[in-house]
């Protein structure tokens, strides 16, 4: 339901699977816990409630901390908590956390040529974006395309949002006629992947 954008849908589900979670586990930490906490904060961060979002994150990445979870769990969460920071303008908060994930999927998976470092690249570019960095972010967004390029093709959404990215950041820099290429790209991408009426 949350990934098909029925949320309303999604919250009631997530909240009676978290409480029978937290009934059987009697209050203990539990992996499967931290994991609905952040999907059900996952779900409330999309339909805007970033104030019921936020300490939901947070306490499933306590926990997530707490029970040793692995890195790329912790990173997927922090990642989460970041983007609320972001929506909130906390710009400081969001890009200390996305700046930490990008530098630990780096040291993971090197530091090109992963979706998860291409991710991360969009993220800290964000907030580069944000500030004016345009040179930092064009930089890193040319590496997310790379990236996207290779690992799934011209024709994915993900390629596509990092294509458009990739143009803000030129368009912020003034070389239009870069930024205007990349736009195009994105948009017949786009195009050919979603309803007209998205």
């Amino acid at each position: 339901l949350n990934a098909l954008r029925r949320r309303d849908e999604a919250e009631p589900v997530f909240r009676e699977t978290l409480r029978l979670m937290r009934q059987v586990y009697g209050g203990a930490d539990d992996d499967d816990i931290a994991w609905i906490l952040n999907n059900l904060a996952w779900c409330l961060h999309a339909m805007g409630r970033l104030d019921e979002a936020e300490p939901l994150y947070l306490e499933a990445l306590a926990m997530q901390r707490r029970l040793g979870a692995p890195q790329t769990t912790l990173q997927q969460t922090q990642n989460n908590l970041a983007g609320v920071y972001y929506d909130r303008g906390r710009l400081d908060a969001a890009e200390q956390l996305w700046r930490e994930v990008l530098q630990q999927y780096e040291q993971v998976f090197g530091a090109e040529g992963h979706a998860a470092v291409a991710r991360g690249q969009g993220m800290v570019a964000l907030i580069d974006i944000e500030r004016g960095h345009w040179d930092e972010a064009v930089r890193l967004m040319r590496a997310a395309v790379a990236a996207n390029q290779r690992l799934l093709g011209e024709k994915h959404r993900w390629t596509a949002g990092a294509m458009l990215r990739l143009g803000n950041a030129l368009l912020g820099a003034g070389r239009l006629d870069d930024a205007e290429r990349w736009m195009n790209r994105a948009n017949a991408v786009q195009r050919a992947l979603l309803p007209q009426v998205h």
